[in-house]
């Protein structure tokens, strides 16, 4: 397989290269299989890209858009991938979609103290436990 090198004039041109490179592979998936996938990850590098994919003229509802990390932060904290993904991927036509799944953080549970600190023993100044 030969690899070929392109060269974009800035982050936004090669955003929308890549958004129409995706869209046309989520569209041919649909059209051949009824369906399409589509796992992202989070962070602010694929901010650009979101956005212009969210623009795609595809049949969303038969897209599939899952995350492939997530912060255990609530969906609503400016962390959150899944947020991340709602606020730029899922609006526009992109919005199409019901929802994307989410990890939504439980409380920690309460665990009991496996260790006591250390108290001096004697003159020696040892520690017992």
């Amino acid at each position: 397989m030969a690899h070929q090198m392109h060269i974009f004039d800035n982050g936004a041109a090669l955003a929308e290269a890549l958004a129409g490179r995706v869209a046309g592979a989520l569209s041919e998936g649909v059209a051949t299989r009824g369906a399409a996938s589509i796992a992202v990850s989070g962070g602010s590098t694929p901010k650009a890209f979101f956005k212009a994919l969210s623009t795609a003229d595809l049949d969303w509802s038969k897209v599939t858009i899952t995350l492939v990390d997530e912060r255990f932060v609530p969906e609503t904290n400016e962390r959150s991938n899944h947020k991340l993904v709602a606020d730029n991927l899922m609006v526009g036509r992109g919005g199409a979609r019901d929802s994307c799944p989410s990890i939504t953080p439980s409380p920690m549970p309460k665990t009991r103290r496996w260790w006591r600190p250390a108290t001096p023993t004697g003159s020696s100044g040892r520690s017992t436990w």
